[in-house]
């Protein structure tokens, strides 16, 4: 009879025990099996049968310790590949154990692990043993490295049947090119050429490191150091260390420099010279080349620009020759001067003058045949703009005391489908939110501009003031403005508690509160000058003394004075309260004993 799985553990030697005194009790073979069966459901009955006879009951059925081998099921990366250098070895290395269905290392394993670039973006090739067998379950790969840079690598490992086992995703960088050593010219010194021309070869340098070999992807910067003219800011060394850049000669003649360096480098910087010559523009032809006979509205650029060409005598385009443009009829702007360039050619663009009608400019090349060349170009009306929009322009979210006129006007502008400015289009505003208040027109009229604008006058209510500009029909209307008010300046001094009748000497209940308000009644919660407090000359009885805390600072806009006292009986004693050019009288009260 087979068991339903493997079994890999006896409990302990006395279960052995039990399944040997069971067994020699058994008569027959069938009846023997049935009871090992039932006895050992978690014994190790495969090993029995394939012995071929039971255990004599001093034998283990387990190897020494009770237990069986684990057996390896699939590999894992214990040690991650990480990024590294090109060529380099991969450090710290790369790690694959055996390990059983659990998870645990199977120490017993001695096989080999093969490990393999799976996913190569860059076609590398995984150099040094790739072979390992495993030490104590772990084979260990030192010393492996890729031979080309890119992101993205993987590796597999691999042992026979076992599950095989992919690694996280790595990355091999470039190495980083030598450092440069010295800089020398190879090419392109002493050259001459036609002012405003470029060169017919390039300066070419070349970067080496100490061992005299030539070294890629240096950065040589450019710069021309006199006569004027151009070249490129930088240019980068290729495979064999050199870097080349073309210099287009300014406009003097004679010698013109320009120097390469390399940061750190023998040698740098090194100064290229070339001579620059006249040149003969007496001989040179212009003619036209396009943009001759456009039409657009007036006010605005044509289409497409004027562009001549100056040939020399042989047919070829003649480079850094200036062109002269002038404005002859209609009106308008064009470009002063341009320069043509390595075929020869000059353009410029004509922003028509309001002349409807023909509009005229000439290009011109002094001494040159053909030279003026006349471009006409025709002016058209410009169409009477249709109104689509209107939309804020400033203005919005003042804020102003209550009463008050708001530092800047409310301003819109009404526009067409194209975003141009449309005037004369009457805008009607209005007062939507907030008590009172005044605007200082009914309606405007939009200007040249498209604005138009009012000035509003705060209400007598505190916080938001709304205003609305409408024009009917456009897209965007009506625009709100809010404006805040705010109390007004300090204007009086109120008495909210009087003084009441008190006892000579002793403090005067409940305590005298007096506020700060503004012209309309409105707390001046923010004010903090002090409030000083005094008798009414004339009242109550003569040389009477106040005294306590006779001035005091409002705590949100109300001065509270506490402990004021006055030392004689008197009847008719008035208090003078006092602050920043304001002051008040309280209601008459007595002194008693």
């Amino acid at each position: 009879m087979m068991h339903s799985q493997p079994v890999t553990r006896l409990s302990t030697r006395r279960h052995e025990r039990q399944v040997h005194n069971s067994v020699t009790r058994a008569t027959g073979g069938a009846t023997l099996l049935l009871i090992a069966s039932l006895v050992l459901s978690s014994c190790q009955i495969d090993k029995i049968l394939s012995s071929g006879k039971l255990n004599d009951g001093n034998d283990p059925v387990d190897p020494p310790g009770g237990s069986v081998e684990p057996v390896p099921t699939r590999l894992a990366f214990d040690v991650q590949p990480i990024n590294t250098q090109v060529g380099s070895a991969i450090t710290p290395a790369m790690q694959v154990s055996a390990k059983d269905a659990a998870g645990s290392v199977v120490t017993g394993f001695t096989g080999d692990i093969t490990i393999a670039i799976t996913t190569n973006p860059s076609s590398g090739t995984l150099s040094g043993t790739t072979t390992r067998p495993a030490v104590a379950g772990v084979a260990t790969f030192s010393g492996v490295s890729i031979n080309n840079a890119g992101n993205g690598y993987r590796v597999t490992a691999t042992s026979g049947s076992l599950t095989a086992a992919t690694s996280s995703t790595f990355n091999i960088t470039s190495a980083p090119p030598p450092p440069p050593n010295s800089l020398s010219i190879v090419s392109g010194n002493s050259q001459t050429a036609t002012v405003g021309t470029a060169l017919p070869n390039p300066y070419v340098v070349i970067v080496r490191n100490s061992s005299g070999t030539g070294v890629a992807g240096v950065t040589v910067s450019w710069s021309v150091v006199s006569g004027g003219g151009s070249i490129a800011a930088t240019s980068v060394t290729n495979s064999s260390g050199q870097a080349s850049a073309t210099h287009t000669l300014g406009s003097t003649v004679g010698a013109q420099r320009v120097t390469a360096t390399v940061a750190g480098a023998t040698g740098s910087p090194v100064t290229f010279e070339a001579t620059g010559t006249a040149a003969p523009v007496q001989s040179n032809t212009l003619s036209l080349v396009s943009g001759n006979s456009q039409s657009a509205t007036v006010g605005t650029a044509l289409a497409n620009p004027y562009v001549v060409q100056l040939k020399n005598p042989a047919g070829q385009g003649v480079s850094g020759a200036t062109v002269t443009w002038t404005v002859v009829s209609g009106g308008g702007s064009i470009a002063a001067t341009s320069v043509t360039n390595s075929s020869g050619q000059a353009s410029a663009t004509h922003t028509l003058g309001s002349t409807v009608g023909n509009q005229r400019v000439t290009a011109s090349v002094t001494g040159a045949t053909g030279s003026p060349v006349t471009f006409d170009a025709t002016g058209t009306a410009v169409p009477a703009p249709v109104a689509t929009r209107i939309a804020l322009v400033s203005g919005n979210s003042q804020t102003d005391t209550i009463g008050g006129t708001v530092d800047q006007p409310y301003i819109v502008r009404v526009t067409d489908a194209a975003n141009n400015p449309v005037s004369g289009v009457v805008v009607n505003w209005s007062i939507t939110a907030g008590t009172g208040g005044s605007l200082s027109a009914a309606t405007s009229t939009t200007d040249a501009t498209g604005r138009a604008s009012v000035t509003h006058t705060l209400g007598t209510s505190l916080g938001n003031h709304t205003v609305t500009a409408s024009v009917s029909g456009l897209q965007g209307s009506p625009v709100t403005f809010t404006s805040t008010a705010t109390a007004g300046n300090p204007s009086r001094l109120v008495y909210t508690q009087q003084p009441t009748t008190a006892e000579r000497n002793k403090d005067i209940k409940p305590p005298i509160k007096v506020t700060v308000q503004d012209r309309l009644g409105n707390v001046r919660t923010g004010t903090t000058t002090a409030i000083s407090m005094s008798i009414v000359p004339l009242t109550g009885t003569p040389l009477a003394v106040l005294s306590g805390d006779t001035s005091n600072a409002p705590s949100a806009g109300t001065a509270t004075f506490n402990n004021l006292r006055i030392n004689l009986v008197g009847s008719g004693y008035r208090l003078r309260a006092s602050s920043a050019g304001m002051s008040v009288d309280s209601n008459p009260f007595n002194i008693t004993n």
